[in-house]
This record gives C-alpha cells, sequence and structure tokens, in this order.
C-alpha cells in the first residue's frame, strides 16, 4: 500500500513532511508537490499531475479522501477509467452545512462511482445512506490516530515533568471561524469572572489570529504568545504592563509540528474544543490517547462517539456562551485525582472504540466488501 499527497504544505501551516512519516519508509508514502502550498496550484495542474501519477503506479484499488476537491476527482475519473476499484473515505455529516436538493442530487450521482465506504462516526454513514449508498457496504474505522504513540510519549513527559507549571485548558486548532474560537476566549472571561482559577492555552495559528488577540485584550485577558512551561513567572511580568501581572493569562504558542503536540498534552489538565461544527476532530482522538479530560462542543463526530459526558469529560452546546463556562467550570472544580480518573477513561474508551487498527481494518474490510460483488 502507498499513500499519496498533494502537498506537504498549506497557507495556514508549515507542516515537517518528516514528521508526518513517523516509521514509514519513503518508498510508501509520495507527495506531488513537496515545494508548494496546495493553494497554489490551478485545477488542471492538479489533475495532470494527479494522472499522470496513477498511471505510474496502476493501482488495484484507490481509497479517496472525500469527493469534493479537484484532487479526489481526477482520483475517480482515472479509476473509472482504468477499471479501479474505489472506496470513499468520508466524514461529512448532513448537518455540516446547508443542504440544496440539486447539489444533493449532483452527490448521489457522484456517489455511484464508488464501491465502498469508510467512514468514522455513525452520524458519517447516515449522511452517506440518504445520499444512496447503501449501509452494507459501509464500514468504520476512517478517524485514527496513533494512540499508541501519544499515551507512550506523552507518559515519558508527564513522568519527567516540571510540576510547576499552573494548570490550563488546552485548544489545539486552526484559527478559523467554524472553531469558535472568539466565544471560547468569551466563555474563559465569563469562566473566569465567577472565580475559576485555570489558565487557557490556545495552540494553532490562521487568519483569526489578530481578531482572537483582539477580543482577548478588550475583555481584560493578558496575551502571551509562548507556551505555559516557555514562559518563566519573572520573564512574564516583564511582558506584561503595569498592573496586568493579575490579570488572567491567554497563551497563543503558535503553531507546532506534531513531535511537539506531546509536550502540551502532557503539561495540560483538560482539552478544551468549543468548535461551532465538527465532522470530526482528530485532536479529540490525540488528547484522549494523552489521558485528558475532554471539555468539548456537542456537535463533533468524534464527540459523538468518544465522549461520554461525566464518564471522560463534559460536553457543551457551542452557541451557549453559560453552557461553556460551566463545562469549563465542572472540570476545573474536580480534583486532580478526579481528573486523573477521566483521563484513564479516555484512554479506555478511545482504545475500545476507535484503536489505532481500525483503520487498516476498516480498509481491509472494505475491499474484501468489493471483491466480493465485484472480483
Amino acid at each position: 500500500m502507498r499513500g499519496l499527497q498533494i502537498c506537504a504544505t498549506d497557507a495556514t501551516y508549515a507542516w515537517d513532511e518528516s514528521d508526518s512519516l513517523g516509521d514509514h519508509e519513503d518508498d510508501d508514502f509520495v507527495t506531488l508537490f513537496p515545494d508548494g502550498h496546495y493553494e497554489n496550484f490551478s485545477s488542471g495542474q492538479l489533475r495532470t499531475e494527479v494522472s499522470e501519477r496513477l498511471n505510474a503506479e496502476q493501482p488495484d484499488a484507490i481509497a479517496i479522501a472525500g469527493w469534493g476537491s479537484v484532487d479526489a476527482r481526477a482520483c475517480l475519473e482515472w479509476a473509472s477509467k482504468n477499471t479501479c476499484k474505489t472506496i470513499l473515505m468520508s466524514e461529512t455529516r448532513a448537518i455540516d452545512g446547508e443542504r440544496v436538493w440539486w447539489k444533493e442530487k449532483l452527490k448521489r450521482r457522484l456517489l455511484r462511482r464508488f464501491d465502498t465506504a469508510l467512514v468514522g462516526a455513525q452520524s458519517h454513514a447516515d449522511y452517506l445512506t440518504t445520499l444512496g449508498v447503501r449501509r452494507d457496504r459501509i464500514t468504520f474505522g476512517y478517524n485514527t490516530v496513533d494512540n499508541e504513540y501519544f499515551e507512550r510519549r506523552v507518559g515519558e513527559l508527564r513522568a519527567a515533568r516540571d510540576r510547576g507549571t499552573p494548570p490550563f485548558f488546552l485548544a489545539s486548532n486552526r484559527f478559523v471561524p467554524v472553531k469558535n474560537l472568539v466565544a471560547a476566549v468569551d466563555a474563559y472571561a465569563g469562566y473566569r469572572a465567577s472565580g475559576g482559577e485555570w489558565e487557557l492555552c490556545l495552540l494553532g495559528d490562521g487568519p483569526l489570529k489578530a481578531q482572537i488577540v483582539e477580543r482577548t485584550r478588550l475583555l481584560g485577558l493578558q496575551v502571551v504568545e509562548g507556551a505555559p512551561w516557555e514562559t518563566k513567572p519573572e520573564v512574564t511580568l516583564k511582558q506584561l504592563s503595569k498592573g496586568d501581572e493579575r490579570k488572567p493569562i491567554v497563551f497563543l504558542p503558535g503553531f507546532r509540528q506534531i513531535d511537539q503536540l506531546p509536550e502540551f498534552y502532557a503539561a495540560a489538565s483538560a482539552f478544551f474544543h468549543p468548535a461551532i461544527r465538527e465532522p470530526w476532530g482528530l485532536v479529540i482522538n490525540e488528547a484522549m490517547a494523552s489521558g485528558l479530560p475532554i471539555v468539548a462542543s456537542l456537535n463533533g463526530g468524534a464527540v459523538e462517539e468518544l465522549v461520554d459526558d461525566g464518564i471522560n469529560g463534559f460536553t457543551f452546546d457551542a452557541i451557549e456562551l453559560r453552557s461553556m463556562e460551566a463545562a469549563m467550570s465542572r472540570v476545573s472544580e474536580l480534583s486532580a485525582q478526579e481528573r486523573k480518573q477521566l483521563g484513564r477513561e479516555s484512554q479506555r474508551i478511545l482504545n475500545d472504540r476507535m484503536p489505532t487498527g481500525a483503520f487498516g481494518e476498516g480498509l481491509r474490510r472494505a475491499l474484501q466488501i468489493t471483491c466480493e460483488t465485484n472480483c
């Protein structure tokens, strides 16, 4: 099996491709445009490069991520012309956007060209069935991470970590509207005003950063650009203007590579995910594998499948600030031992419902179904 990605970076994040490969050999992973951002290439360039690569590879089957992008459709077109089996990998839910009848009709026609589908959540499967995909041709396991890596690495870091870092909520997102981070800052301000004591760390970057910083300061909160453990108290006070040392802090460490993420999971007290809507949210998997309690919006695929309210975290309505504040208070008011128990439940639930091997097993089953009917 070989993996094919279009670009190693995009306009928001400069991913380190060597980190994303993990333990795989370079020959198992191909990047079509290693030196450019996805947004910089035309539809024609994408179609041509995808077609040429598939002509060289001559695969017997292609697992395609989604159906809406130019590269996904180029893969589907190539497969149709070359009698190649196709597996749709989808995490789209009916509630993820406005549904217009004629667009849904076009999707139904397009999806007939896929042999089987691999999804992560029941809501993903439900939406595909409304588009005509037979339920017996849908398998599960799409949305996985390397659970063992995060559990092991975070465990090592926790064992060696300086305990002086104050408790904080960790959120990890692109800074885009759907992630709801401006409202999250509003809710955090309310949480602190009602007596909450934890800090907030917003990991990531994106076009809304300036707006988030402006809103944070307008609410009387302090912005510190760095991780909580990277900024010692005496340095922090120098960064703050006179009288600001008593203000709650929102840490903005910026974008970090995948090998740095365990440091944040190891130091955090709970994981906070305020997205308005989220087809899945792999950061939830990562945080659960790291043994963290989850405080998350109800409207997310991973939350639907993996977060049991009161068992491994607390859920809230993303458009209700008081609901968000209450969930933050619920987890921060627990004892350290109670939070640790929620974290253990996170790991148990994740390994039971979405183990690392679920993707491979789901893909194997999808291929098996295809071969049983088409081979």
